[in-house]
């Protein structure tokens, strides 16, 4: 089903056998669910996440959705003449809007948002800077040096490198706690540098592997590891989508299914027994409390 939908939307995908996808991102093997339904897009030649998300939102506006630009400011509660709550986003622009439910997915700094709320300790996350490279590589046919085009990913020294196409490869790897983006500029890295040396001996003709083409990015890290997805048990009608670390692109289709599967249950009045579980397209189920955002909270007050 998975690859027929690719399809319609032009694209073309293959599946990927859940041990073949655990050999080539080793860290999904440590997940405490699975098997997953991997697909892989084969003719991706960007591995943009940009316009990946911007052909997303495409596609979801024409079923519908309808998107408010406007960074966000600052979150309230407002309760209700029966006690029900609404949430109330306001934007740099101080223009507000008001939901009936809210899902809080702002990456790095979801937490931050889950503290205006009151609810920061069902959010433990922290933002986990790491860098990554993309190297743009001529013709095999016009090189002079010996080729290292890879024909399947892999992992050295804890980074992780893939093709994106023939002539394309990414690198990625690190993973340090210097705190938000704003601040983590005090604490420079040598990651960029150590890119840069391993990118130039395994892509000898790679045209953009200085240091400087290393970009950093923050990924929201749990404490275990574990996305946070599901509804918080303080605040009804609020989730939390978030805490997917450096898989967020890898698993976020999955999570997202299962966020989707919480709000409609929430409409729907439907009350959720204690060993649900989220059944995903493939037949895949996850146990609702392992990546319940309720989990931490619980814990810290025994």
């Amino acid at each position: 089903a998975a690859v027929a939908e690719c399809r319609e939307a032009g694209e073309e995908a293959s599946l990927v056998p859940w041990e073949e996808a655990v050999r080539e991102v080793p860290r999904l093997g440590r997940l405490p669910f699975g098997p997953l339904f991997v697909v892989r897009r084969v003719d991706d030649h960007t591995a943009s996440c940009e316009q990946f998300a911007r052909h997303l939102m495409e596609e979801s506006k024409a079923g519908g959705v309808q998107y408010v630009p406007g960074i966000v400011d600052r979150l309230e509660v407002v309760r209700g003449e029966k006690n029900e709550n609404t949430f109330r986003v306001t934007t740099k622009d101080n223009v507000y809007h008001e939901f009936d439910l809210l899902i809080l997915a702002g990456g790095e700094r979801t937490p931050l948002l889950a503290a205006q709320l009151g609810v920061g300790e069902y959010c433990p996350t922290y933002p986990l800077r790491g860098f990554s490279m993309t190297l743009h590589c001529p013709d095999p046919a016009e090189s002079t040096k010996p080729g290292n085009l890879l024909q399947q990913p892999f992992s050295v020294d804890s980074m992780y490198c893939t093709s994106v196409t023939p002539h394309m490869a990414r690198m990625a790897g690190f993973g340090e706690f210097v705190g938000y983006r704003e601040k983590s500029e005090a604490f420079p890295s040598q990651a960029p540098r150590i890119l840069s040396r391993y990118a130039q001996k395994l892509f000898p003709d790679a045209e953009d592997c200085g240091p400087e083409r290393a970009q950093a990015c923050y990924r929201p890290v749990s404490p275990d590891d574990i996305p946070l997805v599901g509804e918080v048990p303080s605040l009804p009608g609020l989730f939390l989508h978030t805490g997917h670390g450096t898989l967020g692109w890898t698993v976020g289709l999955a999570t997202g299914e299962c966020v989707a599967q919480a709000v409609v249950d929430k409409v729907g009045g439907r009350l959720i027994p204690q060993d649900a579980v989220f059944n995903l397209a493939d037949g895949t189920t996850i146990e609702r409390s392992v990546l319940s955002p309720g989990r931490f909270a619980h814990a810290a007050s025994i």
